[in-house]
């Protein structure tokens, strides 16, 4: 299976910040809370970011690489904004999101 790797470099990238906008080191800790909510989600063991700090990183199978990363993205979002995200609701600043709100609900 296709694996990607995940760092913080990859989500400064996605947004494009750099690290006089938010360390490495702050970054690491929002990668690894948006890996436990994709586990938790999906029921999966998907593990947490290994290396010396700044530069830690994970590798992933693909699938899993883009929801990670716009998870972590919008946790650095909200952290640099003074907003607060948690499970699938967020805010930053004025905008408020309640994703469980505008979730069709799903029938098998």
């Amino acid at each position: 299976m296709a694996t990607q790797t995940i760092d913080a470099q990859s989500i400064l990238d996605r947004l494009n910040l750099t690290e006089s906008d938010i360390s490495k080191v702050k970054v690491e800790p929002l990668i690894d809370d948006a890996i436990a909510a994709v586990e938790n989600e999906c029921n999966v063991a998907i593990g947490e970011l290994s290396g010396d700090a700044g530069s830690k990183s994970i590798v992933v199978d693909k699938k899993y690489a883009p929801v990670i990363k716009d998870l972590s993205a919008i946790y650095v979002l909200c952290h640099i904004s003074g907003g607060t995200a948690t499970g699938m609701t967020f805010n930053m600043g004025s905008l408020d999101a309640d994703v469980l709100d505008r979730v069709p609900c799903l029938r098998s």
